[in-house]
């Protein structure tokens, strides 16, 4: 993951009612036999939605597990509080540089920005993780 950076606040909006998205799906080719992989949503809820960005809640409890899931945008992860380690699995070598697995320590008060592409799964090994993720829908 990239140093974490200071997040800036650009005005108020209004937020939505928050909503769980429904799972999509992911194609993936295997041989000549296409296998359809059921994907779950990148964080616990959505909290607020404009043209711009998707603003979702994140809770992961204790030992909890955020299943297979894709990062179709860039976003910002806001760090609210638990330090991990979260352990993060990357799959069909979308991890790139960072290899097929990394441990990442949140600091509360941080931000971090995270280029899209990546379909993982991610474990919290520590205490309850808080956070708020910031998708950015347009280029």
């Amino acid at each position: 993951m990239p140093n974490p950076i200071q997040a800036s606040k650009h005005g108020a909006a209004t937020p939505c009612s928050a909503q769980r998205l429904s799972s999509k799906r992911i194609e993936a080719e295997s041989g000549d036999k296409r296998m359809s992989k059921k994907l779950a949503p990148i964080a616990t809820a959505v909290i607020y939605e404009d043209d711009h960005v998707r603003v979702w809640n994140q809770v992961v409890p204790a030992g909890g597990t955020i299943e297979r899931h894709v990062h179709d945008h860039d976003y910002f992860l806001l760090n609210v509080s638990g330090e991990g380690p979260i352990e993060v699995t990357f799959h069909e070598g979308t991890g790139g540089s960072l290899g097929d697995r990394l441990t990442f320590s949140p600091k509360p008060g941080t931000a971090d920005y995270v280029p899209r592409g990546h379909v993982e799964t991610a474990r919290n090994l520590g205490g309850e993780y808080r956070a708020v993720l910031v998708e950015l829908k347009r280029p």
